[in-house]
């Protein structure tokens, strides 16, 4: 259920479906979000979702993908 919901999030900021290749790709240097959706984004994740980002996360460039947004909903 929160991953439809996260796609959701994230098809509704591209205005457009998620593709394949977006769900490996840094979320940040592909330009899918910029830094004030990203704030965004973190705000909307613990506050509807109750998902908590780690710091992992905000400081590895590797796990900015939404492969791994969607692994911290489980």
């Amino acid at each position: 259920m929160k991953k439809k919901i996260i796609e959701n999030w994230f098809e509704n900021k591209l205005k457009r479906k998620l593709k394949k290749k977006d769900y490996t790709i840094n979320i940040f240097d592909s330009k899918i979000i910029d830094s004030f959706q990203g704030v965004e984004l973190i705000i909307f994740l613990e506050k509807k979702l109750n998902i908590k980002l780690d710091n992992s996360f905000i400081q590895n460039k590797k796990k900015q993908t939404i492969k791994e947004l969607l692994k911290l909903e489980k």
